[in-house]
């Protein structure tokens, strides 16, 4: 009788403490657009939805939501005017900008009285685009706008392994660099790329140590900054980290590293780039430095194929 009752007991109690213990993914990054209305008769109702629509986006546990301002910087620099000019082909650029994972793209049809909203979710790093639709009744704004963005979430969710591009591999993508300067007479060169975490300086820049890293490994020599006028390729830029907004247990952070590359005889400016990212963790002070070390990443393979191309 004991038994049985203890086998009982484990059954009712232990699912629930594995599903309690099991980790909670980390929201996924994501930036949303002003619903856009194909009838002018439409304006006023899709403005009013659109100020809903984004702040029950925002409440949804699984997305961290790119600020308004950012997302509008990033629109400017690619001169989009408009939602509907952003599609799978221009998303990459929106996500390098704005470090998010997902773009929210709606649009609204109908009459005022009975309009319906059509939202495309496309994944900025691998260009999969999925729907979700949402009727609205005459006095059914806020309600609809809740559903709809629970519908997003649902569906970012569902789909987060064909919107998100596969964790590339570090050993593979090693490889593969290194392949790209086999055989090359690589430069010398300096990288300078201090940081701040809005508020306060950091003293181990990440973006720089993920740079050189990565460089150094292949073969580059580094030198220090003052050695600037002796090697062949100076490296310079700045790179800012900031707090985002909390979900739960985990708190994102955004990080924008901008670079200059210039060859050190000529003058000539080989690249200028930046790279957004967007990271949540447990710690700030993490998800910062994460960030920071994801976009250095991304750009010292960008940094590599320049140098690689100049020694042709």
């Amino acid at each position: 009788m004991k038994k049985t009752c203890l086998f009982l007991l484990a059954t009712i109690v232990m699912p629930g403490f594995l599903a309690a213990a099991e980790p909670a993914l980390p929201p996924i990054t994501a930036a949303a657009f002003d619903v856009e209305c194909v009838s002018p008769a439409l304006k006023d109702r899709a403005g009013q939805f659109s100020v809903l629509f984004q702040a029950e986006l925002a409440a949804q546990p699984n997305l961290a939501m790119v600020e308004r301002a950012q997302l509008d910087t990033a629109v400017g620099e690619l001169s989009l005017g408009a939602s509907g000019m952003v599609d799978p082909s221009t998303a990459t650029k929106v996500g390098r900008l704005t470090g998010a994972k997902t773009l929210i793209l709606t649009k609204a049809i109908g009459s005022p009285t009975d309009m319906t909203v059509v939202t495309k979710i496309i994944g900025s790093e691998t260009g999969r685009v999925f729907a979700v639709t949402e009727a609205i009744g005459s006095s059914d704004t806020q309600s609809a706008a809740k559903r709809l963005a629970e519908k997003v979430a649902a569906a970012v969710k569902s789909h987060a392994t064909e919107i998100l591009a596969p964790s590339e591999d570090p050993t593979a993508r090693e490889a593969k660099m290194k392949a790209l300067v086999a055989g090359k007479n690589l430069q010398t060169i300096t990288i300078s790329i201090p940081e701040q975490h809005i508020t306060r300086p950091v003293r181990d820049p990440a973006a720089e140590t993920e740079i050189a890293r990565t460089l150094g490994g292949l073969g580059f020599s580094i030198f220090e900054q003052s050695a600037a006028e002796k090697v062949a390729i100076r490296i310079t830029g700045e790179a800012i980290s900031e707090l985002g907004t909390r979900h739960g247990d985990f708190i994102s952070c955004r990080a924008r590293v901008e670079i200059k590359v210039v060859d050190t005889a000529s003058g000539r400016v080989l690249l200028q780039d930046r790279q957004t990212e967007v990271v949540a963790d447990i710690s700030e002070a993490i998800a910062a430095k994460t960030a920071l070390q994801n976009a250095g990443v991304k750009l010292a393979e960008r940094i590599i194929m320049v140098l690689v191309t100049e020694k042709k």
